[in-house]
């Protein structure tokens, strides 16, 4: 209902500093810098999480089941850049005719996002094979869940799943 949820961002910060929590999500304070930094970090990471969707949609579109092979990160490597163009290119919802020309700031993140990618791709490399159940959970929306604690309280969370997928029969939620 109108309980207030809490998303990753929320629990990192609440890890992080509880003080900053407490200002942020509690006391709804933010910083004039907070916030714009707020929300390049929020651009840098929808933009990421499109690239990486890309990537995989691209792979695994026509494969039933969508199995991901350790051979396929080659072509996964090779398509990195393309998938970042691509996210940039819908974040900013740029018709196929104009030009992108990234400089400055997304430039930047241009490339710390390839360096990201990149490692994501080894990772994923090191526990291939996997079957991708679904990309960003099937809904941009979002999910919601009340997760019991151990005294029987409940804490409502919120968020986008970025993956799902399944190796040797257990499913992970990314």
């Amino acid at each position: 209902g109108g309980r207030s949820r809490f998303s990753p961002s929320a629990l990192n910060t609440y890890l992080d500093c509880k003080l900053r929590f407490y200002f942020r999500y509690v006391a709804k304070l933010y910083s004039h810098d907070e916030v714009s930094v707020e929300m390049d970090a929020a651009m840098f990471g929808n933009i990421l999480h499109r690239a990486m969707e890309i990537l995989y949609e691209n792979l695994t579109k026509k494969r039933k089941p969508a199995i991901v092979q350790p051979a396929d990160f080659f072509t996964l490597r090779i398509s990195v850049d393309g998938a970042i163009i691509l996210a940039f290119r819908d974040y900013y919802h740029l018709p196929k005719n104009r030009k992108l020309v990234l400089e400055g700031r997304n430039l930047v993140m241009y490339e710390v996002m390839k360096d990201f990618i990149g490692k994501v791709i080894d990772h994923d490399e090191s526990y291939a094979p996997f079957e991708i159940i679904a990309l960003e959970g099937g809904s941009r929306q979002g999910y919601k869940l009340d997760y019991a604690l151990q005294d029987g309280r409940k804490v409502g969370l919120k968020g986008i799943i970025d993956r799902i997928d399944r190796k040797n029969g257990k499913v992970r939620v990314i």
